[in-house]
């Protein structure tokens, strides 16, 4: 992540969430947050956030729900929302469609959007393919070939 241009990283496994976050910010907190875990790792981040901080919940890794204090939001005026694509993507007009493909499009070839891949398995491997996709800890994406190499 710091490659990536990340200032920080942390892991939740090896230190405390809130005490990285106060150290790394002074005791200020963070004003934005982005969740895609859920359960006990963003019911964490939540708590980091700064007065007005927001954060934005755009998945469920835990497969656990936030627990938060209604305290944490109302001391700051500190919020919580959700997103989800499809049903952004679903609620656009076709130009700010084809804009965004247009523009994702360009991330990739200059090589802003990456993702990596751990493995790139045939149509006739499929089983393989989803098993792989399951294991945690996996360093990149699983991908099917669809049509021969």
């Amino acid at each position: 992540m710091l490659r990536e241009g990340a200032d920080a990283v942390i892991c939740s496994a090896d230190e405390s969430i809130g005490e990285r976050v106060r150290a790394l910010t002074d005791g200020a907190g963070v004003p934005f947050a982005l969740d895609a875990v859920g359960g006990a790792t963003g019911s964490e981040v939540v708590k980091t956030l700064a007065p007005g901080g927001r954060m934005l919940v755009y998945g469920t890794l835990s497969f656990e729900p936030l627990s938060i204090d209604p305290r944490t939001l109302i001391v700051g005026q500190k919020r919580v929302e959700g997103f989800w694509l499809g049903q952004w993507i679903a609620q656009q007009g076709l130009l700010t469609k084809l804009r965004l493909v247009r523009t994702i499009g360009r991330l990739m070839s200059a090589g802003v959007l990456t993702s990596p891949v751990s493995a790139i398995y045939p149509m006739e491997k499929i089983h393989e393919a989803v098993r792989a996709a399951a294991q945690p800890g996996r360093p990149g994406k699983i991908m099917l070939r669809i049509s021969p190499a």
